[in-house]
């Protein structure tokens, strides 16, 4: 989490604004909503859908942890840029506290006539909005996510590998935030790097667990897919979604749907709970990534490693 206060210049609806504090993801929740004049309910209760623009392509930052550490460790002199997901960005709302700036000027008083303009954007957008029949499928949408979001089910944290596991899915894009090594990769215009290093980490494990049949490592967008089989003999497939499917979660989702004989005996890797909820109604089983590699280091008897200590050795063993 963040404990240093920063300057953060952040780019957000076509809008600038810097963050004069960042102490925590409670403390950027707040600041977001009053700058961005939106309910800080949605974020909290996961309505809200945050991008992150890595200056390759959008990613959906999926937990409150990865979204605070995207602010973490974002170099101060460049912009981050967010967006909200397509079916919020008409929604707007009043249950914010104005927060006070610098010299007890107030952000809102600061930032009141671009936000005035902004809001009557945002006013015609809503009404043309009200007045388009796609609103509803718009409403019917959320309305599945939260139930999906309801239905996740994670394997519990634990020390051993869990029984009758043939099939390993590994949600490359919800991992790239995890570790500082991977977010200092990811933020930094380094994309390719982090992807490797999941890659890297994942066939750590694989080519060390003997039982497992196919290992799957997919990113929304990644160059360079290919397949391999492990001197154990478990076969590693490096995906991309894209062009086939949107993204990580369709695909995975769409696996186990077609491979429903299959998927009792998956474990997939992901923090996001809508696709956790997918999975586990398609029969998988679904692990957090920071439990998956804690459990990696016990199997593989490096009880004492921190997985972020781990993964920046990893970095300096594989570049």
């Amino acid at each position: 989490m963040c404990t240093t206060t920063m300057n953060i210049n952040v780019t957000f609806e076509e809008s600038n604004h810097t963050f004069q504090q960042c102490n925590g993801y409670q403390n950027f929740v707040l600041e977001a909503a009053t700058v961005f004049n939106f309910d800080p309910q949605l974020i909290y209760t996961g309505s809200m859908k945050v991008f992150y623009n890595d200056f390759v392509d959008w990613i959906r930052i999926s937990s409150d942890e990865e979204l605070a550490m995207s602010f973490v460790y974002k170099d101060p002199n460049t912009p981050l840029v967010l967006r909200m997901d397509d079916s919020m960005k008409s929604f707007s709302g009043d249950s914010v506290e104005t927060k006070s700036g610098r010299n007890g000027e107030s952000k809102r008083g600061r930032n009141a006539g671009s936000k005035r303009g902004r809001n009557e954007k945002k006013g015609n957008r809503r009404r043309e909005r009200e007045d388009d029949d796609d609103n509803a499928p718009l409403d019917s949408k959320q309305a599945i996510e939260r139930e999906q979001r309801n239905n996740a089910v994670y394997v519990a944290e634990t020390s051993t590998w869990p029984e009758n596991v043939t099939h390993l899915f590994v949600d490359g894009n919800n991992i790239l935030y995890m570790t500082k090594t991977l977010r200092d990769n990811t933020l930094k215009k380094k994309l390719y790097r982090a992807q490797e290093l999941i890659v890297a980490a994942t066939e750590y494990f694989a080519s060390r667990m003997n039982g497992l049949t196919d290992v799957y490592v997919i990113f929304d967008n990644i160059s360079t897919t290919y397949e391999k089989t492990l001197e154990n003999g478990t076969n590693l497939f490096i995906r991309s979604a894209r062009p086939n499917f949107s993204t990580t979660d369709d695909m995975l989702v769409n696996w186990s749907e077609q491979n429903n004989n299959i998927s009792p005996n998956s474990l997939h890797i992901t923090s996001d709970r809508a696709l956790c909820g997918r999975l586990h109604t398609a029969g998988a089983k679904v692990m957090k990534p920071k439990a998956f590699f804690n459990l990696t280091l016990k199997l593989t008897n490096q009880e004492n490693e921190s997985v972020d200590s781990w993964f920046s050795k990893l970095e300096k063993n594989l570049f």
